[in-house]
């Protein structure tokens, strides 16, 4: 999708900017992107992006429509994988990961990586203890989507979210 250029003057009017704002802005753009090139030229491993969406709705729901927050995500993660990103999509609705216990809030001793309440590889861990932390850990960048529901995350992202403070 192709984007049209802004002219200076439009885009000092939609930010409410002055000129040298701009122009800063712009250099630190030009900068970044410099930046970026010479990372991507110098790495000698594709960089991994994880893609996890939070959307409990697929086409085969009540619904009957795919999920338009995991459709961006999509789309980003086809963008990620055209930079010459090897990129995974992770849609939380597939897979089973149980509620945080809140160890951390008042036993933070308790709270271990890979998560004491779901211990890896046994008969009570789940998804989360199983794949997902590994996961996190490979990846160079992660994108999360996840719709609104009731003027917050969904309940999934909420759940995996909060199931990641073991990572700390």
């Amino acid at each position: 999708m192709k984007q049209k250029k802004l002219s200076d003057q439009a885009l000092m009017k939609l930010l409410d900017i002055d000129l040298p704002t701009l122009r800063r802005f712009q250099q630190i753009q030009k900068d970044t992107i410099k930046e970026a090139k010479s990372l991507i030229k110098n790495r000698k491993k594709k960089i991994k992006v994880l893609g996890i969406s939070g959307s409990a709705r697929d086409e085969f729901d009540m619904a009957q429509e795919s999920s338009n927050s995991e459709a961006l995500l999509k789309q980003c993660l086809d963008q990620c994988k055209k930079s010459g990103a090897e990129t995974e999509l992770i849609s939380l609705r597939k897979h089973n990961i149980q509620h945080c216990k809140a160890c951390y809030s008042t036993t933070n001793t308790q709270c271990h990586f890979h998560c004491s309440c779901y211990p890896k590889g046994t008969k009570i861990a789940d998804d989360m203890s199983n794949i997902m932390y590994d996961k996190i850990l490979e990846a160079d960048a992660i994108i999360f989507a996840t719709p609104v529901n009731n003027f917050k995350i969904s309940t999934l992202m909420a759940a995996f979210i909060d199931r990641c403070i073991s990572l700390d």
